[in-house]
């Protein structure tokens, strides 16, 4: 309580939750958050939205859910309310950790050294061997990373975007090969054309390593189907992606964060039942 009280969302719900990330305890400590900030369960009792909001640095994750409906965006980023406990987040955590060990040490990727791998990690690849498996089987199982969870800051008309990328590769032909791992299947093609994850990636790897953009690739590969999806980039696409940021964080600076009409995003929201649906 005392937590919450000092608008200390997050440290308050990993109090709460100790370990035990059940819903019950999650929605008990959303209902507190929602009492601090003078918000109720009722869709009309909402805040005004902040005026002019300052973006002084966001995250492909934030633009994401922006896209998806600004009023989670709003909740997330601004209110600060908490997100309910999703196992699938936490295995994709785990994996990418070990991709991460992985992709330095790929003539043999033991994953049973009690000093180095905790216990999180032995569960995620007793329930979920294919993951790794398919790692191994892949082209980036083959040869070590020449950078893993590379770290970024893209500028974008005088705004930052921070990131980091699972693996980039410097190929011998000179090529600079991004990838982003997923432990989900593939999405369509339509939802990932759409998605700014790997402009964003490539524009700030052309960047951070001075490569042009007809030398990089990036792709997704997602080892709950096996399935890999690389970006058409280009020039024309690099100069079009930038385009497109920048109207998307003018747009998020001056939004008074409406509901998306797309109620198939409500279905997994986590503050569904704020906004009464």
């Amino acid at each position: 309580e005392a937590l919450l009280s000092a608008n200390q969302v997050d440290e308050a719900l990993a109090v709460a939750l100790d370990g035990h990330s059940t819903d019950k305890t999650w929605k008990s400590v959303l209902d507190n958050a929602l009492m601090d900030l003078n918000l109720t369960q009722s869709p009309h009792r909402i805040p005004e939205a902040p005026e002019n909001l300052s973006l002084s640095s966001t995250s492909y994750s934030a633009l994401n859910n922006f896209q998806a409906c600004p009023r989670r965006y709003r909740h997330r980023y601004i209110d600060h309310l908490p997100s309910r406990p999703n196992p699938s987040q936490q295995v994709g955590s785990t994996v990418h950790r070990i991709l991460a060990a992985a992709s330095s040490h790929v003539s043999d990727v033991i994953i049973d050294d009690d000093d180095h791998i905790d216990g999180d990690l032995h569960r995620v690849l007793a329930d979920h061997p294919e993951l790794l498996e398919r790692f191994r089987k892949s082209r980036w199982g083959q040869r070590p990373a020449t950078y893993a969870e590379l770290e970024f800051t893209l500028s974008v008309n005088n705004q930052i975007i921070r990131g980091s990328i699972d693996r980039v590769d410097r190929l011998e032909n000179g090529t600079l090969e991004i990838v982003d791992f997923k432990t989900g299947k593939h999405r369509s093609s339509e939802e990932l054309q759409s998605d700014l994850q790997l402009p964003i990636y490539a524009l700030a790897a052309s960047e951070l390593l001075g490569t042009q953009p007809e030398q990089i690739r990036a792709s997704l590969f997602f080892l709950g189907s096996d399935h890999e999806w690389s970006l058409d980039w280009s020039i024309d696409a690099a100069t079009h992606a930038r385009r497109t940021i920048t109207k998307l964080l003018k747009t998020m600076t001056t939004s008074m964060f409406p509901k998306t009409e797309d109620r198939s995003k409500c279905r997994q929201c986590d503050f569904a039942h704020i906004c009464g649906r």
